[in-house]
């Protein structure tokens, strides 16, 4: 199982969820990217916070530099991410789905934390594991932490 996340700018929502999965079974993207770009220092601690994988090392990498063949799932955080998603890759559009419908809550979106409090970055973050957890069970366990 291969799945990869994707948000906008690939520096709070995608790292956050790949984060709490092995590195070998997720990664993340931003479909408007700058590549390079670190995560926001609200996204590494609200993912360390809630048990993901370090972020301190994460680089932004945009959506058109990836494999996208090589994924079983590709998750955006949105509908409109979903749509943006099929409408550049319609031949991959049986696996892009948002991370609420993959976890059985199509009406769940993640919003957007970028710019906001640390508080808003820490309930994201837990939006988030609720949804990773929900797709791959026990996943959330990669830090030693619950």
């Amino acid at each position: 199982m291969k799945i990869l996340f994707v948000c906008t700018g690939n520096t709070c929502r995608s790292p956050m969820a790949a984060s709490f999965l092995p590195d070998t079974i997720a990664e993340s993207a931003g479909t408007h990217a700058l590549p390079g770009d670190e995560a926001t220092a609200e996204a590494i601690q609200a993912a360390k916070h809630a048990g993901g994988r370090s972020l301190e090392n994460h680089r932004a990498r945009r959506l058109d530099s990836v494999d996208l063949e090589s994924f079983d799932w590709i998750l955006t955080m949105n509908i409109q991410q979903k749509h943006a998603v099929i409408l550049r890759y319609p031949q991959l559009a049986d696996k892009v789905f948002t991370l609420g419908e993959k976890a059985g809550e199509p009406q769940v979106q993640v919003p957007d934390p970028y710019g906001l409090s640390q508080a808003v970055y820490d309930q994201t973050a837990l939006l988030i594991k609720h949804l990773v957890r929900k797709i791959v069970p026990d996943a959330t366990k990669t830090s030693g932490q619950d």
